[in-house]
Formats: structure tokens, C-alpha cells, sequence
């Protein structure tokens, strides 16, 4: 993740393993810091962001502001950022030619 919105929550369980947890982040339009909320997923760092993990995400609703992730085994430092990783590439063109094998 390049960039996340001007927004981020520390999460601190007591009991932080297989916790199967629903995590619904809400989010203000002005907070957005350029990203597209409708690829925006939940990023998670468990390193006070070092590096972020991409959590995807399970539903999301852009009218509400909120993007939600179900099934989450641990809580960390979460925000929400765009999901570059699904980008589509359009107008590749690929050839390919055999090349003889030295005999």
C-alpha cells in the first residue's frame, strides 16, 4: 500500500488469536487522501506500520462510508487504502515466437 486515508484505528484485544472478528470501518468523504472508495479495502499492520497486510474486504457500501471484513483472527492497526493489487490491465498484446533449440 503506497497510501491510506487520513484515518487508522488501533485495536488491542485482550485475547488476540482466532477471534473470528467483524471489523466496519467508517470513514468521511474529506478523509479519502485521493483513494477510490470503491476498490478502497481494510489494510492491517501488526508492526506500527512498517508494512501492511491487505485484508481485503467482505462488503462495502459507499453511500454509508463503510467497508467491513468479516472472519478477521487478529486486531491490530487498521486503515483503509486502495486495493492495487486487482487492477485491470487493458491493451496488452502478447506474441510469442518458437525459438529453434540448438541441436
Amino acid at each position: 500500500m503506497s497510501s491510506g486515508i487520513q484515518r487508522y484505528y488501533s485495536i488491542t484485544p485482550q485475547n488476540n488469536n482466532t477471534l473470528n472478528a467483524i471489523l466496519r470501518f467508517k470513514y468521511f468523504e474529506a478523509e479519502l487522501n485521493g483513494q477510490n472508495e470503491n476498490i478502497a479495502v481494510i489494510y492491517q499492520s501488526n508492526d506500527n506500520g512498517a508494512s501492511w497486510a491487505n485484508l481485503s474486504q467482505s462488503s462495502r457500501n459507499t453511500n454509508a462510508n463503510y467497508i467491513e471484513k468479516s472472519g478477521i483472527n487478529s486486531l491490530f492497526l487498521q486503515t483503509l487504502g486502495n486495493d492495487v493489487s486487482t487492477s485491470a490491465v487493458l491493451g496488452l498484446v502478447f506474441n510469442a515466437k518458437e525459438k529453434n533449440q540448438p541441436k
